[in-house]
């Protein structure tokens, strides 16, 4: 292949423009890696430049070069994936200085958090890897971040096969640019909510993040006694709106910081806090990669929002579901100065690769999770010494639907699948399933990515499919109350939910033996062929053997307890605690 057929691999940004327009001039195809790197501020300019340079046809996303591929691309999704933050961890803790955020302690851990959370751009260390591993197709790769081929040498040990051509990112000057920006930012946020009036302020009993999610409503609705006592914290006008819409939300209290007012004596604290404290960070955290340096110099705007809601608006509580975002540190650090108790609510588990990026470093005050496992092995030592965490189970099903646990069930088979990750191989497992169980159905829940264009059409990848299997796109937990087994691919949290909610579950074990798989660490649950799942089945069918439920008791709580009492009672405890404190002063 001639240097002219070859691909240009671009980060769209002012390195990778430049050579993005050189390989146009050339003749040769361009492909993006990423958008809008170097100056944060600026990657909404970025994201519209390159729209319209697709719909003129001079670029291409990267996925269109991996055709068989595609799938996984847009899903920023490969198998060693998981395992790169795993193995490179310690390298990025000393490449980001860890060891001297001790000198400023009010944002360490969230420094951190960012910093992780960072390092989901080791996707494009896998990307770099299968275009090297496609032989002469790439001329070169330009305009990434500096960090990719450090990573990516530390990693596989040897270098790609093309010149890579990073990004000058970082450094004093492009760190000034960005801090000055976000005092300018936050000093115009403060002046917009200044009153000559104090207005009063009063305290709620639970403040809560608002999700995009109605069952966040009904669990919010669950665990007080009354809508009046409730302020949901809105991220955005978007979930204004849309929380607008929904008859659940109907008697709630909502709240956009830019309904926020100030004092002209808080106005002017909080401005010369911002600016002592970026001016801190910046001194401590210039030489950080733009990107991440823009995540951590914002950390003082959020600090003074926060600051600024709970002096508005005081909670005794407040609980979100955002332990992904680093923010949600200064938050629980501005509850804590206020007097209140942070809660936390986690996502799922920590898979597949058992140490997730996204919650490495959490900090709540109480952290409700699945269960006590990843937790007592893979994070205590990085989690604050005075968290709590408390394992709950999942708060999928409604307390209607808890009640009806003990009701009977058909012998009918759940099959999760997550799209994007392997649907055709489980698909074929689903059928064999399908002709060895023929007296149940075989029930097809798949779990759908926001890029639907992509999935298979999995009805057309076998000739004459059993009858009995059936596809099924509403909600999982009713058809939960309906059968007795489940099997998932080990990619998804419904598996353990499946456990908890009382069917016989098994989790497809895809992933190569080399390679960290959470759910391995309870090998009686896993299985790689289909044959075992009906070998296990007709076993417990015949009486020939029992499902070992009470095994998995760490992987996600089997206590029975209703998750919406047990929140519940942990605000009163707290509660009585707080009165308790208060009354021996």
């Amino acid at each position: 292949m001639s240097r002219v057929d070859r691909a240009c691999i671009v980060a769209l940004n002012l390195s990778g423009l430049w050579r993005a327009l050189r390989a146009y001039l050339q003749g040769r195809p361009i492909y993006v890696i990423e958008i809008g790197i170097g100056f944060p501020m600026l990657r909404g300019v970025w994201r519209r430049l390159y729209n319209f340079m697709c719909r003129r046809g001079a670029v291409l996303p990267i996925e269109d070069l991996f055709p068989s591929d595609q799938r996984y691309f847009v899903h920023s999704w490969m198998p060693e994936y998981p395992d790169l933050f795993r193995k490179l961890e310690d390298g990025i803790a000393g490449d980001y200085r860890f060891d001297r955020l001790e000198q400023l302690p009010d944002y360490a851990l969230a420094i951190k958090h960012a910093a992780c959370q960072y390092t989901q751009k080791l996707w494009i260390v896998t990307t770099l890897k299968r275009l090297s591993d496609t032989g002469d197709q790439v001329a070169e790769v330009s305009g990434i971040d500096r960090d990719i081929p450090l990573w990516y040498r530390r990693y596989y040990g040897a270098e790609p096969t093309f010149p890579v051509k990073t990004i000058k990112s970082g450094g004093v000057f492009s760190a000034a640019m960005t801090a000055v920006s976000l005092v300018v930012y936050s000093w115009l946020w403060i002046l917009r909510r200044i009153k000559r009036v104090a207005l009063d302020a009063k305290t709620v009993h639970l403040g809560a993040d608002f999700v995009l999610d109605q069952r966040t409503t009904y669990l919010v609705s669950e665990i007080t006694d009354s809508k009046d006592e409730v302020l949901f914290v809105f991220r955005n006008h978007q979930q204004r709106r849309e929380a607008a819409s929904w008859d659940e939300f109907t008697g709630f209290q909502g709240i956009h910081p830019d309904e926020l007012h100030l004092t002209v004596g808080d106005g002017v604290a909080t401005a010369l806090l911002v600016l002592k404290d970026i001016f801190r960070l910046f001194w401590y955290c210039h030489q950080l990669p733009a990107d991440l340096f823009f995540a951590v110099v914002k950390l003082p705007f959020n600090r003074i929002l926060f600051r600024t809601l709970f002096q508005r608006h005081p909670v005794n509580y407040f609980l979100s579901r955002d332990d992904y975002n680093s923010e949600h540190i200064i938050r629980t650090d501005e509850l804590r100065r206020s007097g209140a108790t942070s809660l936390g609510l986690a996502h799922g588990l920590p898979i597949p690769g058992i140490i997730d990026t996204r919650t490495r470093y959490v900090d709540f005050d109480t952290y409700f999770v699945f269960g006590d496992y990843p937790y007592d092995q893979h994070y205590r030592e990085k989690w604050p010494a005075k968290m709590q965490y408390r394992a709950v189970g999942s708060f999928g099903m409604t307390r209607e639907q808890l009640g009806r646990l003990s009701e009977p069930r058909s012998r009918d088979i759940i099959f999760f699948i997550s799209r994007l990750l392997g649907e055709r191989e489980l698909f074929g497992e689903a059928v064999k399933l399908a002709r060895a169980f023929p007296d149940r159905k075989i029930i097809i829940k798949e779990k759908y990515s926001a890029r639907s264009e992509y999935h298979l059409n999995l009805t057309s990848i076998i000739d004459n499919p059993p009858e009995n299997i059936k596809f099924y796109s509403g909600n999982s937990y009713p058809l939960m109350l309906e059968c007795r087994y489940a099997v998932s691919n080990d990619t998804s949290s419904v598996a353990a939910e499946a456990i908890q909610y009382g069917l016989i579950t098994y989790v497809w074990d895809t992933y190569p033996p080399d390679l960290p798989s959470y759910y391995r660490e309870f090998p009686e649950l896993c299985v790689r062929r289909a044959e075992e799942v009906i070998e296990k089945i007709r076993a417990i069918e015949s009486g020939e053997a029992e499902y070992p439920r009470e095994r998995f008791d760490k992987l996600i709580d089997l206590s029975g307890k209703v998750i919406y009492d047990v929140i519940r009672d942990e605000l009163k405890n707290k509660a009585t605690q707080s009165e308790a404190t208060t009354g021996a002063a």
